[in-house]
């Protein structure tokens, strides 16, 4: 993958004050944070990681702060308000940023949005320190503190930077006693950034998290196998712990969501049934798809992934799919044959994400849907991203870049993988700043003047 700089690290801090008795009795409290939209190097999942993991969250019994898409003031304000419910309520903090981030002499960065950030030096006064989030939980004094960045390790800042500024984020020092430290892959490596809604560690996370009467070092061992496994290898996280005694996020005698101590008898004994229902889908999913290996047919194939389209076999249905050769020989129904051609006449018409009765991309979309390893629909979605690349390169030489951020934003969100994408914003970026040089210019002639 070519483009994949949406992750970088995770890590915890824990200052450890008798671990072994942390239970849901203790207020839980988070900030997190996810930037996605920055004109200079726009992401695709931080904001969607950022979501999903709050709300995993808020279900584990944590009072959470989520700001997404933030500038610097908006980011400093939210680690203040997060410092001060902590030194109140006490227990156990959180932090989790997904984003761009930097390390500049030691120091850690978390770059908002909104920031023109030129020069290296410029790092103290445009980004946010993440040793701030450190400080606020040593003032509240609390007994266990977790911090997570999810960040970028390729930045995707300036080339005026250092050049021998090392990637990824430092690991920081003098910490309190009681550290661990978890990197979405190892140190030096980029992580991926995958092709759902979540980052391949992100979506290993909140999987993890959730397990009952798993003890916080064996989470990011089992996040480390997931990670592994939906990468094929490519991507290692690595972890550094000097923790004693043990953190539950679902204690062992407690139910799977910690807010059911509040909820009504009936509520809680809905819960219990859900909970019962979740492991019985489990097992006729696995039934599922041993029959299936069975009588392996690209029908049956699509029939599980409509049934289970993130379920744990998934990913080998798809390539399975892919793999067959009757796949590519399938007779259509005549209504996709029409609506197929209804997308080309979209796409001559230049409707490419929207249009006054419809899109291409919309269309191509809907049919992938139905049938996964569909060419024409697949060749549909290729002609639509490459459009927008004709565009991008035509508003970047027309001086025309607001529109070639637009155009580049949706070329992120509809192709991540696309092959020229890099050097697309590659080239919006040097055009950013040379325009940025002439309006200088002609600012200090108009003042000289």
């Amino acid at each position: 993958m070519k483009y994949n700089c949406i992750l970088g690290v995770f890590w915890a801090v824990l200052s450890f004050v008798a671990l072994a008795g942390t239970n849901f009795s203790q207020p839980r409290t988070a900030l997190v944070m996810g930037n996605s939209a920055y004109s200079y190097a726009p992401l695709l999942n931080p904001v969607n990681d950022a979501t999903d993991f709050a709300q995993t969250l808020r279900k584990l019994g944590f009072d959470v702060i989520l700001v997404l898409d933030a500038d610097l003031p908006k980011m400093e304000k939210a680690v203040a308000e997060f410092g001060r419910k902590l030194e109140q309520r006490g227990g156990v903090g959180l932090f989790f940023y997904a984003g761009h981030g930097i390390q500049s002499h030691g120091r850690n960065y978390l770059i908002p949005l909104h920031t023109d950030l030129q020069r290296e030096a410029e790092l103290k006064y445009k980004a946010l320190d993440a040793g701030m989030i450190i400080d606020e939980m040593g003032y509240a004094q609390n007994n266990l503190n977790i911090v997570i960045l999810d960040a970028c390790r390729d930045n995707g800042l300036p080339r005026s930077f250092s050049r021998d500024m090392r990637r990824g984020l430092a690991v920081f020092e003098d910490t309190p006693s009681g550290l661990l430290i978890a990197y979405s892959t190892a140190p030096g490596k980029q992580a991926e950034d995958g092709n759902g809604r979540n980052s391949p560690y992100t979506e290993s996370l909140i999987r993890a998290i959730q397990q009952k009467g798993r003890p916080l070092e064996l989470v990011f061992k089992d996040v480390i196998k997931m990670v592994k496994k939906k990468t094929d290898g490519r991507q290692t996280p690595w972890i550094s712990s000097s923790v004693q005694g043990d953190f539950y996020f679902v204690e062992p005698d407690k139910p799977l969501y910690a807010n059911t101590q509040s909820l009504s008898k009936q509520q809680t004994q809905k819960q219990v049934a859900q909970n019962h229902l979740d492991k019985l889908d489990s097992r006729i999913e696995l039934s599922y798809w041993q029959e299936i290996s069975k009588n392996p047919t690209p029908q049956l194939y699509r029939a599980y992934l409509n049934k289970y389209p993130q379920g744990y076999f998934a990913d080998i249905a798809r390539v399975r799919l892919t793999n067959q050769a009757d796949s590519h020989k399938m007779v259509l129904p005549e209504d996709v044959r029409q609506q197929l051609l209804q997308c080309q006449r979209y796409l001559q018409k230049f409707y490419l994400t929207t249009g006054p009765d419809g899109d291409a991309y919309s269309c191509y979309q809907n049919i992938l849907q139905q049938y996964p390893d569909n060419i024409q629909a697949k060749n549909g979605i290729n002609h639509v991203a490459d459009a927008y690349v004709s565009l991008i390169t035509k508003k970047i030489k027309q001086q025309k870049l607001h529109l070639a951020n637009k155009y580049l934003n949706i070329l992120v969100s509809i192709a991540p993988q696309h092959s020229q994408l890099e050097s697309l914003m590659n080239s919006y970026q040097q055009a950013r700043k040379r325009q940025l040089v002439t309006q200088n210019s002609s600012q200090l002639t108009g003042t000289l003047s």
